[in-house]
């Protein structure tokens, strides 16, 4: 065998383990994607859990300060069927719980848009909006300080306002809280 034949034999020998190592290496990278990708859904799920836990804990929080107290309730309550009816004290701890809840919200609109927020949790969150854009202290809160809020929320929540209008469940929540009538069944 000469020279030539026995680098070409070489040659082709280097060929088939350098394609080897190319398809090991292939192999290797597929496993480890494949593993980065289990636990980067392990990790969303376990910030998706964590933020969900937060905002139940936080929700509670404010509706045990909001509601805990005979007349912290009452000023909401006032508050939210008629803002004007409120003294000057009152109308701060309106709009303070106001801010509250709205700050809240915004923060779980922003967390969802990033996709770290459970979408059944949203969807409760929402309903919730659509009753709390049907009263006019939300209203007037609103038109006073959606400044100070995200613009995609304040965006959100105007269109929510907007909406209401014709939204049945909404016009019953405003016939229930506007009165002392137990609502039509």
């Amino acid at each position: 065998m000469d020279h030539q034949a026995f680098a070409e034999i070489l040659g082709n020998y280097g060929e088939f383990v350098g394609a080897v190592a190319v398809v090991a290496t292939l192999a290797y990278l597929a496993v480890q994607v494949r593993y980065s990708r289990v636990a980067t859904e392990a990790n969303t799920a376990a910030i998706r859990s964590s933020v969900a836990r937060f905002n139940t804990e936080t929700y509670i929080a404010m509706g045990s300060v909001n509601y805990s107290q005979r007349e912290s309730a009452e000023v909401l309550y006032q508050g939210l069927s008629d803002p004007s009816d409120l003294d000057e004290v009152d109308t701060l701890r309106f709009m303070s719980s106001m801010n509250g809840v709205f700050r809240y919200i915004d923060t779980s609109y922003l967390q969802r848009e990033a996709g770290e927020l459970d979408e059944e949790l949203w969807r409760s969150l929402e309903g919730q909006l659509r009753l709390l854009a049907a009263t006019l202290g939300a209203r007037k809160y609103w038109s006073l300080r959606s400044h100070w809020y995200s613009g995609p929320f304040a965006d959100y929540f105007s269109s929510i306002i907007d909406a209401t209008e014709a939204d049945e469940d909404v016009l019953l929540y405003r016939r229930t809280i506007h009165t002392d009538e137990p609502p039509p069944t």
